[in-house]
């Protein structure tokens, strides 16, 4: 969700700002910054020798103690974690002590880790701690964009802090008993830091009494390392997955508690706790879990089947099954004639009939058709005629191609789980799933012939619902409730991901790219001692791929992908000169010149070529053909002879006529013309030079 001005680069500023401020006052010896409103709290990232730094008490920054004490507040009830499956917190054993406030700690530092638990923080409190200062703005970030924050009428969050520290520091700035869930997200990258026995212990003595460290493990490899902390662990769950259980085209995930005892209290899935299974109907239920998904459900969306294994026997379980897999809040019945996996089979057919219109949109397929599963020759055992056509390109604004993505195969509606590359998946954030779409739009830069990089993906139903890549590309993030400016977005995607920068060739001086606004391009009048330098001005940036005049879009020219410098040449000389010739001097070494004053349209220059940047006759020579000028002496009078052009230079002198005009109130005007050659005027203040198809009218009492 978005606030209206809840703008990318306003969280950039502001952030950046609150740095700043972090840095100024650690040089005047303080340990921290607490930033309020919204609620962010500064501190060193490193330690010398891991050695603590000065502690900050709490309640500087804590929920509800900063003006009149802690509080009471009502609790969270069920796991915080947007994307924990089934996990097994024992639902009744978090009870707030009188005027507290519990909350849930994260810890974890990827950009993956800021968005998957942005989705969680709308319900109780929540504590995020980073130690990078760029994974601490992607959760300032995404955090946010979820809570919808306007930067002007800023405002304390009211259930989420902000931390940034030293790993080694935590003891000092969480010195309370007063988390009832930590949620440790380790990955191959920080595992090294995040699964020592120091942190895991300072972990525990942060938890309330009955609360919870929960660890999840982003690659499966981990578990073995994870396993030699077991003893701090007392509710850590294994997770197996297998694919093609019970049958081809599922996939089934097997929760089982590694440490013992234990008992489960409760089933979740998505952060809600799924009463009705009813895993505590018997008493403690001390046995695995299994759930199934479709195999092509990447996200683990939707859960089709929930198995509780039975505690005699072998291979019996009690199944149950959602009413309806496609509604979040669906409840759950039991399946009493299946007991064993092999005997789920026929009942997975009849749920997939409610599951055909799921698919994975292919972002490289631009053309023909595909499967539900986003591969061109291999469909799905389960939904094996769900297609997608694509057609396409139609072109948007000339310079980006749209490919439209329709349900076939007997459906006329989709439901989205995810997209996917020829190298990874990509999901959707906030999940769309819920909604059946009509056709979906993917649009690419007109040079992206591999289709590589994808700008924008438009989802219509009712309305269009537009959707742009995060930072690292690993998920679709909403453009909003409504996108007013949709080529003004790709031009801003487009820079992002392909570096194609816009000249502005209007621009003598310094100025940010027109498109993403942070690019800066460096402007220099080029050469002092050149006959050519009033006119030439040259640009400098990574990279260009087009060109503006002000606010018009130019074409005519094609960018090579090297082209970093750029050369514009006005006439005539001053602050009234036009851009009429454009150079490129990286590996195309070409000339390009208006086709005329009136159009946007550039043509290259065959005849006349200037044999470099400096050539000031043959430059100068193809300027003044282009605009042709004369200089007007408005001191001239003369009806009846008119006068030659005083410009210096040029081997024929141009004769101007002057023609009298009465006007009322004793004032005169006269008329100063030139008939050569008919050249489009663009007026210029205060213009002693004047192009051809103008005439003067200077007004004069008699």
């Amino acid at each position: 969700m978005h606030s209206k001005a809840a703008s990318y680069s306003a969280f950039q500023k502001f952030f950046n700002r609150c740095l700043r401020e972090w840095y100024v006052q650690y040089d005047q010896g303080t340990s921290f910054y607490y930033a309020d409103p919204p609620g962010i709290l500064f501190t060193r990232l490193r330690s010398k020798k891991n050695v603590k730094e000065a502690s900050v008490d709490m309640s500087s920054w804590y929920f509800g103690m900063q003006q009149e004490g802690i509080h009471m507040s009502s609790l969270l009830h069920g796991n915080s974690l947007a994307s924990l499956e089934f996990d097994s917190l024992k639902r009744n054993a978090y009870g707030n002590k009188k005027e507290e406030i519990y909350s849930t700690l994260h810890l974890g530092y990827d950009t993956w880790y800021s968005s998957f638990i942005a989705g969680s923080i709308l319900d109780g409190y929540h504590v995020a701690f980073c130690h990078q200062y760029d994974v601490a703005f992607n959760s300032f970030y995404h955090f946010g964009r979820v809570l919808e924050i306007d930067f002007e009428n800023l405002k304390t969050f009211p259930k989420f802090r902000l931390l940034t520290g030293n790993l080694y520091n935590l003891p000092s700035l969480l010195d309370r008993e007063l988390f009832k869930c930590i949620v440790l997200h380790v990955t191959t990258k920080n595992s090294k830091e995040l699964l020592r026995s120091r942190i895991i212990y300072a972990l525990h003595q942060m938890l309330i009494t009955g609360g919870s460290l929960v660890v999840v493990l982003k690659e499966p490899g981990l578990l073995p390392k994870l396993r030699q902390y077991l003893p701090f662990l007392k509710n850590a769950i294994g997770i197996e997955k297998t694919d093609d259980r019970p049958t081809d085209g599922y996939k089934r995930y097997t929760h089982r508690p590694v440490s013992k005892p234990y008992s489960i209290g409760g089933i979740y899935y998505n952060g809600k706790q799924q009463s009705t299974i009813p895993v505590t109907a018997s008493g403690d239920y001390k046995k695995s879990v299994t759930a199934y998904y479709l195999k092509y459900d990447e996200g683990n969306l939707v859960p089709v089947v929930v198995g509780l294994e039975k505690s005699t026997g072998s291979d019996n379980y009690y199944y149950h099954k959602r009413r309806n897999p496609l509604v979040v809040t669906s409840s759950w019945e039991t399946e009493f004639d299946i007991y064993q996996e092999s005997d789920l089979s026929p009942k997975l057919a009849t749920i997939s009939t409610q599951l055909k219109q799921f698919v994975v949109l292919n972002l490289g397929q631009t053309n023909g058709n595909y499967y539900a599963n986003g591969e061109i020759s291999k469909p799905p055992p389960t939904n094996p005629n769900t297609q997608i056509e694509v057609t396409g390109p139609n072109y948007i604004h000339t310079i980006y191609k749209r490919y439209k993505h329709s349900p076939a195969g007997g459906i006329n509606r989709m439901r989205l789980l995810s997209t996917k590359t020829t190298s990874k998946n990509i999901p959707v954030n906030p999940h769309v799933y819920r909604t059946e779409y009509t056709s979906a739009n993917v649009y690419y830069w007109k040079e992206d012939s591999r289709h590589t990089k994808p700008l924008l993906l438009g989802l219509e139903s009712t309305d269009t619902a537009y959707f742009r890549l995060n930072k690292d590309s690993s998920e679709w993030e909403s453009c909003g409730k409504a996108l007013s400016d949709l080529n003004g977005e790709l031009d801003r995607e487009n820079c992002t991901w392909n570096d194609a920068h816009v000249l502005d060739i209007s621009q003598k001086s310094n100025y940010n790219c027109p498109s993403c606004i942070y690019k800066q391009v460096k402007v220099t009048n080029y050469g002092d001692n050149c006959a050519t330098s009033e006119y030439s001005y040259s640009h400098l940036v990574g990279s260009f791929f087009r060109f503006k005049d002000g606010v018009t879009e130019q074409t005519g020219i094609n960018f090579p992908q090297s082209t970093t410098l750029v050369f514009v040449y006005y006439y005539p000389k001053g602050s009234e000169g036009i851009p009429l010739l454009v150079y490129l001097q990286d590996s195309s070494d070409k000339w390009y010149q208006r086709t005329s004053l009136d159009l946007t349209e550039w043509t290259e220059v065959s005849q006349g070529k200037p044999d470099g940047p400096t050539n000031s006759s043959e430059i100068l020579q193809l300027l003044k053909a282009k605009l042709p000028t004369v200089t007007i002496d408005i001191s001239k009078t003369d009806a009846q002879t008119g006068y030659e052009d005083p410009s210096e230079g040029g081997e024929v002198k141009q004769q101007i006529k002057v023609t009298r005009q009465n006007l009322e109130d004793e004032y005169v005007g006269f008329s100063h013309w030139v008939w050569i050659k008919m050249v489009s005027y663009l007026r210029r203040s205060n213009m002693v030079t004047l192009y051809l198809e103008y005439h003067l009218i200077p007004f004069l009492k008699v």
